[in-house]
């Protein structure tokens, strides 16, 4: 299956995506793994058609999208696509009361960031985001204790729920990278640190989600 995408590339330029293959490689990486799937289709699915990557993807095995902002997350909304989407990479005065009426669950790797989630409202669903290596966003080690235990002051006050803790590993795309490694293990930190807080997300057995895990390195 080939799609023909419109571009605003100089007249007779084309972009053809062929949607088969997104479709074998999700169906590929289901199998990789025992968890849910996310499929990212931020910055209009890495120039791919953000709307028809999701429905593909979530048509192979896929359960879960994944986008940087919330206006990425409002248009697949927009769109008629229904499944849990995640937004994790937002500035402290976005739109968070429009996520939260979308069912659009948000990261927070700040205090300042669940402040603002805290204002936008009740129902909100957050993933603590821990930086694990990636220096791109989350909560410095030093700050995640404090992120962990107002994060469970915000939901024990009922405005929030805590479904997820996130980390991004900074060289998923060469496996065995000693960074990896580092990781994972700064991941498994955090998660106990958030156990310890009195947070217990309904994520699975480790209570989180990787962003850029390898098919390679299977977990759990």
């Amino acid at each position: 299956m080939t799609a023909v995408l419109a571009t605003r590339a100089p007249a007779g330029a084309r972009l053809e995506v062929d949607l088969g293959a997104v479709a074998n490689n999700t169906r590929l990486l289901s199998a990789c793994t025992p968890g849910a799937l996310m499929a990212v289709v931020k910055a209009d699915g890495f120039g791919h058609g953000a709307v028809g990557v999701a429905r593909t993807a979530l048509a192979h095995g896929a359960s879960w999208l994944g986008v940087t902002s919330i206006d990425e997350a409002l248009a697949l909304r927009a769109a008629g696509l229904r499944a849990p989407v995640l937004s994790w990479l937002n500035t402290v005065d976005a739109d968070f009361v429009a996520a939260v009426g979308a069912g659009v669950d948000v990261a927070v790797p700040s205090l300042a960031h669940l402040e603002a989630v805290t204002r936008a409202g009740i129902g909100a669903r957050v993933h603590l985001h821990l930086d694990t290596g990636m220096a791109r966003d989350g909560a410095a080690p030093h700050e995640w204790p404090a992120l962990c235990r107002a994060a469970r002051r915000a939901e024990r006050s009922g405005v929030l729920r805590v479904v997820g803790v996130m980390g991004h590993l900074g060289c998923s795309d060469v496996p065995d990278d000693p960074a990896n490694a580092a990781g994972r293990t700064a991941f498994d930190w955090g998660v106990g640190v958030a156990r310890g807080a009195g947070l217990r997300p309904p994520a699975g057995p480790v209570c989180g989600r990787r962003c850029a895990t390898s098919p390679r390195r299977p977990r759990p």
